[in-house]
């Protein structure tokens, strides 16, 4: 999917009549707010863009804005637009967006971060590898951990990139299993352990060619993922 289409025309304005959200189902039957009556399509973009972007963590604006960027409504579509509002509004708690977000495919979320990371995009490839790894996507952990330990967009934390590690290797990602292998083999980030080290190469020695990459993670369309949470795990 390209990340900008065409631009489409301004539609007409709602009618004063109709109602302000809760009203309209998108493409996957989940509610989704309608715009404010009475604004052209250019308008309630920048009213939304606006108040998503005021700092006060409004789940319900970046939803909206989300889903302007999704439609074309007032700005040109952009799916990495969408899904980086999107993501925002779920982290918020708008009702309906982490539904939506479930639906998303998780590989294109993932290639996303890709793109973002060979920009140098650190903090925002951090968001979508983050929201592609909560999907299933097992690779994702790599990611993140990399970025951890490098400290790229974030402080530098070999304890949390143990942590990212972790979670992957434990999921059967053969790159989480090897770096999880080095940190134990050097003491980074964890108490040296050669036994472990050692445990977890041999694990990333049987995933070597039967791995399921790139799509590892939740199919287009299937059941929602788990709210996120934050990152608690016991290292083994």
């Amino acid at each position: 999917m390209a990340e900008n289409d065409r631009a489409t025309t301004d539609p007409a304005p709602c009618s004063p009549g109709e109602k302000e959200r809760g009203d309209g189902e998108g493409p996957y039957g989940v509610p989704e707010p309608r715009p404010y009556p009475g604004m052209t399509a250019a308008r309630y973009f920048q009213t939304v863009k606006e108040k998503a972007g005021d700092g006060t963590r409004d789940g319900d604006a970046a939803f909206r804005l989300a889903l302007c960027y999704r439609d074309g409504y007032g700005v040109e579509k952009s799916t990495l637009r969408f899904l980086s509002h999107l993501i925002d509004a779920e982290l918020w708690k708008a009702p309906g967006a982490h539904e939506l977000l479930g639906r998303q495919d998780v590989d294109e979320i993932y290639r996303l971060g890709e793109k973002l990371t060979a920009a140098e995009r650190w903090p925002a490839a951090f968001r979508f590898f983050r929201t592609a790894a909560r999907m299933g996507k097992a690779h994702a952990w790599a990611c993140l951990g990399d970025q951890c330990l490098r400290g790229r967009g974030l402080p530098r934390s070999p304890e949390i990139a143990a942590q990212m590690f972790f979670r992957g290797a434990e999921a059967g990602d053969a790159c989480c299993q090897r770096a999880l292998a080095r940190l134990y083999e050097t003491g980074t980030g964890l108490p040296r352990d050669p036994d472990k080290a050692a445990r977890w190469l041999r694990r990333a020695a049987a995933q070597d060619g039967r791995e399921k990459m790139p799509t590892d993670g939740m199919a287009h369309g299937s059941v929602p993922f788990p709210p996120e949470k934050d990152v608690e795990v016991r290292v083994k």
